[in-house]
């Protein structure tokens, strides 16, 4: 459940940014919206909300 390591905003995604990806789902499933998230863990929005698509996308694909 690796999300890809380029982001929607065509930069590349960091190793330090990487390891916040369980926080970023785990913060999305208890209902904060993507530019909270953004701001709580120093991401940019458009990758934060990039994972979250993939992350829903990924439930989809599973069911």
């Amino acid at each position: 459940m690796i999300p890809q390591r380029t982001a929607s905003t065509g930069g590349h995604v960091t190793r330090a940014q990487l390891k916040k990806y369980p926080d970023v789902i785990t913060m999305w499933q208890r209902r904060f919206d993507t530019a909270q998230i953004a701001a709580e863990l120093k991401l940019l929005e458009p990758l934060v909300h990039a994972w979250v698509v993939n992350f829903r996308e990924l439930g989809r694909e599973a069911a």
